[in-house]
């Protein structure tokens, strides 16, 4: 059974207190237990959970919960997906949802931005973009990367999260949210994922969405998985196995598939194993960088490079920054107390 911190569970309660939106009796009869929510220790169950905010919700007509200025209209959300369902690919279901959002609640802004071999998606709250209610930031953050996987029928394998917070209470959540760094304490909140995802072709159509949202937002609550994912699975050996980044058969015969198979599973998931690789020596690229004390030579050499000078134009190729820009503003993931430049 899928759960959820009750630390999260808490800040939604306040929230909806602070709102004028909460009733015992809605929480209770959602399946919830009110002292641990107040109290904020343990965990509760995700379809609970589930229950009580489409309750919150749906009485309150503000799919915001209360965090927002003005309310988000109750079915905004719904006509969100009709709205994006034709889009064609990933790219322009982004910039139709953000455009969406632009024209119904000025407090709630979404962009989509492409660096290098990068894409950021920037979320902001307000006009000022103020980097207030932590949780729900990452509510936003969690709910357009669910739809964005259901849409293209994939995970989304991040390569890092920025917030403009410092670690919440439920911090300890961030890996299993994420599955990836997150730096704290930024000048914004973003998620920053590999521009070849945009590309991606459309896998649902107007027909698959009256079941998906029949299920919202308690499908929105639960992980992608993943680990159905060649993508994923690739990227994991490259971190377990240093050989398999410079042997694709090697990794074919891991897999238990063919070198040709293993191909066509990359291409049909829009990715091939050269990008994989790219993808993987980037996001470790960074994590040396920022928490090591490995020089930029030997860091170029542990990823397969034979010159630091090849290692460097991949490295702005990918993010459009320099790899000395990155290590002068050394940082660390949630934990450490430091920040990470974008």
């Amino acid at each position: 059974m899928a759960t959820v911190s009750n630390a999260i569970l808490r800040a939604h309660y306040q929230q909806a207190e602070c709102s004028g939106y909460f009733r015992e009796d809605r929480l209770v009869d959602a399946g919830l237990n009110l002292q641990a929510v107040q109290n904020g220790q343990g965990r509760s169950s995700a379809d609970a959970f589930a229950r009580w905010l489409s309750l919150l919700w749906r009485e309150n007509d503000d799919e915001s919960g209360g965090f927002l200025p003005q309310p988000v209209k109750s079915g905004t959300f719904a006509m969100s997906m009709h709205a994006i369902i034709t889009a064609g690919n990933l790219r322009r279901a982004l910039l139709r949802s953000s455009q969406f959002y632009r024209l119904v609640n000025p407090h709630l802004v979404v962009d989509l931005q492409e660096q290098g071999e990068e894409a950021h998606l920037v979320f902001r709250l307000g006009p000022e973009g103020e980097p207030s209610h932590p949780v729900f930031y990452d509510a936003l953050i969690v709910l357009w990367l669910r739809w964005s996987s259901w849409i293209i029928d994939q995970p989304l394998l991040l390569e890092r999260v920025n917030v403009a917070f410092d670690t919440p209470e439920y911090g300890d959540e961030y890996p299993y949210m994420y599955q990836c760094p997150v730096y704290v304490n930024q000048s914004d909140c973003r998620v920053i994922l590999a521009k070849r995802y945009l590309d991606q072709p459309l896998a649902r159509s107007p027909a698959d969405l009256a079941d998906f949202l029949s299920l919202a937002p308690g499908n929105l609550l639960v992980q992608f998985q993943p680990q159905d994912s060649v993508s994923a699975s690739v990227l994991s050996l490259f971190s377990e196995h240093g050989e398999a980044l410079t042997d694709q058969q090697w990794v074919a015969e891991h897999l238990a598939v063919s070198g040709a198979t293993l191909r066509r599973q990359l291409k049909r998931e829009g990715t091939s194993f050269q990008q994989l690789k790219d993808q993987w020596r980037r996001k470790e690229a960074y994590r040396l960088l920022k928490h090591s004390t490995l020089t930029l030579p030997d860091i170029s050499t542990q990823l397969g490079y034979s010159e630091l000078s090849a290692f460097s134009r991949a490295f702005k190729t990918w993010t459009g920054r320099s790899p000395r820009s990155v290590r002068d503003h050394h940082s660390a993931p949630v934990g450490s107390g430091d920040r990470e430049p974008r």
